[in-house]
């Protein structure tokens, strides 16, 4: 080596083909390999070039020649992925198998996606299927940023099926997957005809209800080359609609509900945006409700607190020693209800505290106080987009259930004919002053101390002006915890760690997710919902995002 370092001696040189010399020792490459020593012996061009003293050309350029001669000298090679495939290309054409072990070994020591991609856009010329796979693991590894890079696309149609088709791909969602097999067909005018072949690979059954939606109507926009996107999507709607329960293909995708499509089971733990995990000293035990208004939100458990999403406090905005405050509800004008519980049981009695502006519920200064009688009790409260505050209330001694309205200072009752035996536990009030309540109707052959009784569940609408509801909703379980209706009539219902969707016009509800935590509460807005936990915390569930499609 350092006879060769100073060039001692040396007795033949090797041109690159963009005109840089090396000069070595002939008789040390010769005994590498008998394709070296042919090559630089008397038999063939070369040897004669050799006596000539002529250089003897080789097929690379400079810097994979200089680092050439370095590995074989055990010299150190600072190796770039463009010369490391010169490199394998020399070694395996001198049948030098321990510097393809040693290219391959240092390529896999510093493999990430980026070089991934340069390797297998080159890999495919030698054949080296193990370094092949090792790149296309990588890949699948990091897919999601994979696909925002220019070297996805420069990858040829069998080797974006070798990785499509992988179960390994590691996505958040499988719009993920079929976002990328689009990058990559509009990047090329000659490659839609690989368009329908390479849909095969993707799991449809775990997309999105809205986004299966909007394939369908880009796929008729896109005349004959969208026949197979159509017909895949509209398959997976019609197994959606007969109730299918669907196995996600990708193994990070561990769930998967009608609703949502297949996500991971992180996605079950949500994230945290507001609220503590344990109550404080004005605090009750449990959360009971929350709102969110002007990017706050708004938490009744005890106290009123009001916490800006992701901060890492809340700020107190009530907290009495006599009194705990239950729920919260707040107008679009501003407006703020809080439901206060005096006492304890069995002489509690409730009050409903209403506030004109924030300005006064900073200053703890109601404008309003209705007191209800002793006894009775408050189960929910809600306000509508128009500014009208609604109440679930009922009586001990009369064992009356029923709707009222705040109208001034006075509590107003709304006629509803509840079904027998019905016990409202939730309301929401829409726009248009329309009503949801949910509630529940104990079966009288069930078993009165068992902590998990026989329930059916009931959604009612009552439209403005009827007293008889119409049944939206309905199904078998545990009482309502949460109730949220959006302006397209959709309805959220969560139970015991679950929540669970009506469409509008189907009475059945559709399983949208198993939570990891007890709902108290939940509110949609923003693309997102939001669960409020039994101990305090807000926990956001971001919606699918909708698949880009141009």
């Amino acid at each position: 080596r350092e006879m060769w370092r100073q060039g001692y001696l040396c007795d033949v040189t090797l041109q690159s083909c963009d005109g840089q010399s090396y000069p070595c020792h002939r008789i040390f490459l010769s005994a590498f390999s008998d394709s070296l020593k042919s090559l630089l012996g008397q038999a063939f061009r070369e040897g004669q070039q050799i006596q000539q003293g002529e250089a003897i050309e080789i097929a690379a350029t400079g810097d994979a020649v200089g680092a050439f001669l370095c590995l074989l000298y055990g010299e150190a090679a600072d190796i770039t992925v463009d010369v490391a495939m010169e490199l394998l290309r020399l070694a395996e054409a001198y049948d030098l198998k321990e510097l393809v072990a040693q290219v391959e070994s240092e390529l896999r020591a510093s493999l990430d996606v980026s070089i991934a991609l340069q390797l297998l856009q080159q890999i495919h010329a030698l054949g080296h299927t193990d370094l092949r796979q090792a790149c296309e693991t990588e890949i699948a590894r990091s897919f999601e940023s994979c696909v925002t890079m220019i070297g996805f696309t420069k990858l040829s149609a069998p080797q974006v099926a070798r990785i499509l088709v992988r179960n390994d791909l590691w996505v958040t969602r499988e719009e993920i997957v079929l976002q990328g097999l689009f990058i990559w067909i509009k990047a090329g005018t000659d490659r839609k005809t690989h368009f329908g072949t390479l849909l095969q690979n993707i799991d449809f059954r775990s997309l999105w209800t809205e986004n299966l939606k909007r394939l369908v109507v880009f796929a008729q926009s896109m005349g004959q080359d969208g026949f197979e996107l159509q017909s895949s999507a509209d398959e997976a709607l019609k197994l959606l609609q007969r109730n299918y329960d669907h196995r996600p293909y990708r193994r990070c995708l561990e769930d998967w509900s009608p609703e949502l499509g297949s996500f991971s089971r992180w996605y079950s733990w949500g994230i945290w945006v507001a609220g503590d995990w344990s109550p404080g000293p004005h605090r009750a035990m449990q959360t009971k409700s929350f709102c969110s208004h002007q990017g706050h939100f708004y938490i009744a458990g005890g106290d009123l607190t009001r916490w800006k999403p992701s901060a890492s406090h809340g700020h107190c905005l009530v907290a009495k020693d006599v009194g705990t405050v239950e729920r919260v509800a707040i107008s679009p004008q501003g407006e703020v209800y809080l439901i206060m519980r005096r006492n304890a049981f069995p002489s509690f009695r409730y009050e409903l505290w209403v506030y004109d502006s924030h300005e006064t519920l900073e200053q703890d200064q109601p404008t309003t106080v209705v007191e209800t009688d002793a006894g009775s009790w408050i189960n929910d409260c809600s306000c509508s987009p128009d500014g009208a505050f609604y109440m679930l209330w009922g009586n001990m001694s009369s064992a009356w259930d029923g709707v009222t309205r705040l109208s001034g200072s006075n509590l107003v009752p709304v006629p509803v004919n509840f079904p027998p035996g019905f016990v409202p536990d939730k309301i929401f009030a829409s726009r248009g002053e329309v009503l949801y309540i949910a509630g529940h109707t104990e079966d009288e052959n069930s078993d009165s101390d068992s902590s998990e009784m026989y329930m059916e569940r009931l959604i009612l609408r009552v439209d403005p002006g009827q007293s008889e509801p119409v049944v939206v909703g309905q199904g078998q379980g545990n009482v309502p915890y949460g109730l949220f209706v959006t302006d397209a009539g959709k309805i959220y219902m969560a139970t015991h760690s679950r929540i669970e969707i009506f469409n509008p016009g189907d009475t059945t509800a559709v399983r949208m997710l198993d939570l990891c935590v007890l709902p108290m509460a939940l509110l949609v807005q923003e693309e997102a919902l939001y669960v409020l936990g039994i101990s305090g915390p807000v926990w956001k569930f971001a919606f699918p995002p909708a698949i880009e499609l141009e």
